[in-house]
């Protein structure tokens, strides 16, 4: 491999007036042997970037269990399992039993639940790395394909990651960030596949709908593509007018079968009037925190905003070229991505291929610009950009991409596995001790805690016990939102609160708001405190219990 990089670099020195693509393709020739196709190529690069930023966080695979929503999720594919039907009412909770559920995660509660009953949680936390380590390689492939340009498309691709890397946790959505990138290859796909292809999205659409709500996404890219297509038809004439119709016919007829597909669901349309009423429901999109707007302060937002700013420039390019579609998928995205931080990770993904693609374009213009200094590094950039593509046109065997998702696997399942590779919940963000006492003391019953570690608490304590609210805030609603809400922040009237509803636990941060109230409130008492989490109780005459304050993280369940 030295000596290709070096011959390739001796390559580029030389004399321009040499067939420099028909060079590169001798020495392509000469090192096509079995040995060169066990290096890595880009795909395996892309295919294992998500892998590697994983490892970069301190938690490793834990940083995937940064959400209480996966134990709820479980559980509720426990249930199926057990009793062989879709739920329609709810189970978990104290404060609305029994009440209408819809839940439209059901395929991969199901099917995460046989893998943590197979696996582990280890199972779980292999499954979601191998979808997302998927979906970036599907990225790259796609942005390839649209820019003919690999390290232009390498690079986007690995921005793109970066940027929807803070919302990467072992939860439905994750399949959300597969079927988009999906569904845009399949649409992207040149003229004379695409009519054969389409056949497909509707049928995906029947897994996605099942899989995440998210499935909204996929409508609204084809509804781009129909719309920037009608637009064309609009504004233009002749041959081009003919072409921008039927293509506007085809993507109407696609759009109708896949809003069709969503309807395969065990609620049926219900579910469609339960989605957009919750879409349409004001207090959950100004209190639920993935409906908020990322702080730009967070160590992740540098590569959206390079993303924003590229993208915005690509979409006036495509709007000056007349192409109306990349315009409408751009600027469309990148609005929804400005108002609810869960959007940027879509907007990456369709942001790439068109960002490269303009790139390349650009860098190609630069070439024959009128300062000699630009017009030489962009051609230089341009030659080291043609000599990679023809070195990823060797086939290879990613066997390199094997080894490390084996690799990872096998440090998952070790006896005693490496920090990075735990796939237990954290015990500086979870209350895995606290709940640990809860069992030692056979407390069960209705417990209150915050949404995020109910979720965790069904997954240790179900059936034993009851939360007040979790993460189902679709189920739940406005009107327990705010009560839960005056609550957690101790506001006036709390404890009356609590006693409406028959609360006997709290299971709270150490240090919140209302842990400091009920600290001073002669109706609780605290009787477990480790500095993460604190129990109370009413006053039995049992005296506190202090856990020993420990940086570590142990195991849960």
């Amino acid at each position: 491999m030295g000596i290709v990089l070096d011959q390739i670099q001796t390559s580029t020195e030389r004399n321009e007036d040499r067939p420099r693509h028909a060079e590169m393709l001798m020495i392509a020739h000469r090192t096509s042997t079995s040995a060169f196709r066990l290096t890595p190529s880009f795909v395996d690069f892309a295919f294992l970037a998500p892998l590697a930023f994983l490892l970069a966080r301190p938690t490793g695979f834990q940083s995937l269990l940064g959400d209480g929503d996966t134990g709820w999720h479980i559980r509720t594919g426990d249930w199926m399992l057990q009793n062989g039907r879709i739920p329609v009412a709810d189970f978990f909770s104290f404060s609305k039993p029994g009440g209408e559920w819809f839940a439209w995660e059901w395929l991969w509660d199901a099917g995460f639940s046989w893998l943590q009953t197979a696996g582990g949680m280890a199972a779980v936390l292999f499954a979601s790395a191998i979808v997302i380590c998927l979906s970036s390689a599907l990225i790259y492939s796609i942005t390839k394909n649209k820019s003919r340009n690999s390290l232009i498309s390498l690079l986007i691709a690995l921005v793109a990651m970066c940027a929807a890397s803070f919302h990467w946790l072992a939860r439905p959505h994750l399949f959300t960030f597969l079927f988009t990138a999906v569904f845009y290859q399949i649409l992207d796909t040149g003229t004379s596949r695409k009519r054969r292809m389409m056949i497909a999205l509707p049928l995906l659409m029947v897994l996605w709908t099942n899989l995440h709500g998210g499935f909204v996404a996929g409508l609204l890219i084809v509804g781009a593509y129909l719309g920037g297509e009608t637009i064309r038809y609009l504004c233009t004439g002749g041959v081009e007018r003919a072409a921008a119709r039927s293509n506007a016919i085809l993507y109407a007829k696609v759009l109708a079968a896949c809003v069709a597909a969503t309807f395969v669901n065990p609620y049926f349309y219900k579910l469609h009037r339960h989605v957009i009423g919750y879409l349409a429901d004001g207090y959950q999109m100004k209190h639920i925190g993935e409906f908020q707007s990322i702080s730009f302060h967070h160590p992740l937002a540098a590569f959206y905003e390079v993303l924003l700013v590229l993208g915005i420039a690509t979409a006036f390019w495509n709007l000056l070229r007349r192409n109306f579609t990349p315009v409408l998928l751009l600027l469309g995205w990148a609005h929804l991505s400005l108002v609810s931080g869960r959007n940027i990770s879509i907007f990456a993904i369709v942001a790439s291929p068109l960002i490269a693609e303009a790139i390349t374009s650009w860098i190609a213009d630069l070439r024959t610009n009128d300062v000699e200094w630009i017009r030489r590094y962009a051609s230089r950039f341009s030659r080291l950009c043609s000599d990679v593509d023809v070195m990823e046109r060797i086939p290879r065997l990613h066997l390199v991409s094997g080894a490390a998702i084996w690799l990872a696997g096998s440090l998952l399942y070790a006896p005693a596995p490496p920090l990075r590779f735990q796939s237990h919940y954290d015990t500086a963000a979870f209350p895995v001790r606290a709940v640990d006492e809860l069992q030692r003391r056979n407390l069960t019953g209705h417990i209150f805690s915050t949404d995020d570690w109910s979720g965790y608490v069904i997954y240790r304590l179900y059936p034993t016990v009851r939360v007040f609210l979790d993460g189902r805030s679709d189920f739940y609603g406005p009107v327990l939102g705010e009560e839960f809400s005056d609550i957690v922040g101790a506001k006036a009237g709390w404890d009356d609160h609590l006693k409406k509803y028959g609360v006997d636990t709290l299971l709270l941060p150490s240090n919140s708001m209302l842990s400091v109230a009920m600290k001073g409130s002669a109706r609780w008492s605290c009787i477990y405190d480790d500095g993460v989490a604190a129990i109370f109780r009413p006053p039995s005459g049992e005296q506190q219990v202090s856990a020993p304050l420990s940086g570590g993280r142990e195991s849960g369940p």
